[in-house]
């Protein structure tokens, strides 16, 4: 996208990745052995495709495609991979489907809705409306959001780690949107 990479953006990202770190993982929990490295060749392969697709994104609607309709029209094409796979995988005869509640549908429904479909909508409009430095620095919001909710929720406390991190982040954010009103 041409956009130019600064000493303060760079410094930003560091930042806030230390942050989530800060917030995420325990240093009793880490494990990096070859027991996991399939799980984290995933997650960087995951990383690497979300910073494609949002870059992608950003193209799209800096070329005056509308955000609802990228939001739309991407996942469509992944349905051509996920329905067939997911026929193949009924016919394996693994797990059965459990009982479809009416509990099981909203759920559902709340996770493709809210969860997915308006999350990804607003991370679509970042990417429209910011460079794509600050807006990707919000995807680091996950890990702060998610510990927030679980103290919230289901009780559990929130530590040093998290306000630590979390401020880190919020700090990571804040030089990444002062350099951005600079360049």
């Amino acid at each position: 996208m041409r956009e130019r990479i600064t000493p303060a953006r760079v410094a930003a990202l560091a930042l806030a990745t230390l942050g989530v770190v800060v917030v995420v993982f325990d240093p009793e929990d880490v494990r990096l052995g070859a027991d996991v490295l399939w799980g984290n060749l995933g997650l960087f392969g995951a990383a690497v495709t979300w910073g494609l697709y949002s870059v992608l994104v950003k193209r799209a609607t800096s070329q005056g495609i509308p955000t609802l309709t990228v939001t739309v029209m991407a996942p469509a094409g992944g349905l051509f991979v996920a329905v067939p796979l997911m026929l193949w995988e009924l016919t394996l005869g693994g797990e059965p489907i459990g009982a479809i509640t009416p509990t099981v549908i909203l759920g559902t429904l709340f996770l493709g809705i809210v969860c997915t479909a308006l999350a990804v909508y607003f991370w679509n409009k970042a990417f429209e409306l910011l460079d794509a430095t600050p807006a990707s620095l919000l995807f680091f919001a996950q890990p702060v959001v998610g510990a927030a909710l679980s103290a919230w929720l289901l009780k559990e406390p929130l530590g040093v780690q998290f306000f630590l991190g979390g401020g880190m982040i919020a700090v990571g954010v804040l030089v990444v949107s002062i350099s951005a009103r600079n360049v």
